[in-house]
């Protein structure tokens, strides 16, 4: 997965749209720093938000993640654009949130809403030009997430987007954990297939073999003869 844009509305510290381009980076490998406090987890928190409705280190929920300063009057809304091979996504979550209504008198509640889409082109910046959409609830995005990535969100925080001082998670991940993940990172899924079959072989073989041996057995029995090995 290459990520290609993020956009975050009232979501964390972010009262309003800030939205980052990794187009405008050369390369495949940058950095995102700055001072502490400054936002560089919410970016991750997006990313993973966005995904699987969940923050980059699973302690908050989408609900927790919306900005809660006095001027922040927008929908909480991330949308995440990136690209697998040649083809690029977009999908859009929104958590559910009480905002003012526009009148000014109460408040309405937004419920958790979740969309994913298939760009016409990796240029696709516009909401009017989203693409073909694929699926719109938000356990269905999690769901084609999950087929598109290949990781669950606990999977994707250990190998994709590993959070700060989360790295020997990884590490220490037990041997049940890391076959799960190298299966995915290495695409291994046609060798275990070629290993089942080849087991599932060698056993219908085994059981002929000894019926063969069986029926040898039962005849020189039945001769009197002895089978001397």
């Amino acid at each position: 997965m290459k990520p290609l844009r993020i956009s975050m509305t009232a979501f964390g510290p972010f009262v309003k749209t800030e939205k980052v381009d990794f187009k405008d980076y050369q390369g495949n490998l940058f950095l995102i720093y700055g001072p502490t406090g400054s936002g560089k987890t919410t970016i991750f928190d997006a990313m993973c938000y966005a995904l699987y409705g969940a923050t980059s280190g699973d302690m908050k929920t989408g609900k927790q993640m919306c900005c809660n300063l006095p001027n922040a009057s927008a929908i909480t809304e991330v949308t995440f654009d990136f690209e697998i091979g040649d083809t690029s996504y977009r999908v859009v979550r929104q958590p559910e949130q009480t905002k003012p209504k526009a009148n000014g008198n109460g408040t309405t509640k937004v419920l958790h809403a979740a969309m994913v889409y298939e760009l016409a082109s990796a240029a696709a910046e516009d909401a009017t030009d989203d693409g073909l959409l694929l699926v719109s609830r938000p356990r269905d995005v999690s769901e084609k997430i999950h087929e598109l990535l290949g990781f669950e969100a606990a999977q994707f925080r250990q190998v994709v987007l590993i959070p700060q001082g989360d790295f020997r998670q990884l590490l220490t991940a037990n041997s049940v954990e890391r076959e799960e993940i190298l299966k995915v990172l290495f695409n291994t899924d046609v060798y275990s297939q070629i290993q089942d079959a080849l087991g599932k072989r060698i056993s219908t073989l085994n059981k002929s073999c000894a019926k063969v041996a069986a029926g040898r057995d039962e005849r020189l029995r039945l001769v009197g003869a002895v089978n001397v090995e």
